[in-house]
């Protein structure tokens, strides 16, 4: 009985530890792609903002959103971690319209940002979904890629 609690109680151990946490994996995500790129100064969307804009609830566990203050510099990327495959064409689908409705604002204030705005990057990888509105968006989705091909610290 005591070799078999033991055994119950490594099991668990293990299947806890052995993953990173997605918060911690999105909040590490971020901090690599601003210092691989050198984007400066971005505020990050609150909750209650991310929800209305992307129409998002339940099918995402956690994520970043983050923005210039305004239309005169366009930078912005987010990183969502989806609790479960099914919803990744929903949540997919939703940042793909909110794209889409920045570049129609964009249209409007600057054809350059437009452009860029039109030509959105949207990446999956394993739950995670990540988005790119930048003149760096490539190099944004290179680093968001990236970061899963390499080994990650472990949370202590």
């Amino acid at each position: 009985m005591k070799k078999v609690s033991i055994l119950l109680v490594a099991v668990c151990f293990f299947l806890t530890g052995c993953g990173e946490d997605p918060e911690n994996t999105i909040s590490n995500i971020a901090s690599t792609i601003e210092k691989n790129t050198g984007i400066q100064n971005l505020h990050t969307l609150s909750l209650e903002n991310a929800k209305k804009q992307f129409k998002i609830s339940e099918e995402v566990e956690t994520f970043v959103v983050r923005t210039t203050y305004t239309d005169a510099d366009l930078t912005e990327y987010g990183v969502f971690y989806v609790n479960d495959e099914k919803y990744l064409k929903d949540v997919k689908n939703k940042i793909k319209k909110h794209t889409q409705e920045v570049a129609s604002r964009m249209k409007k204030v600057d054809n350059s940002y437009y452009d860029i705005a039109k030509e959105a990057v949207i990446k999956e990888k394993d739950n995670y979904i990540f988005y790119s509105i930048s003149e760096n968006q490539e190099a944004m989705k290179t680093v968001f890629l990236g970061y899963f091909e390499q080994e990650q610290p472990k949370d202590k």
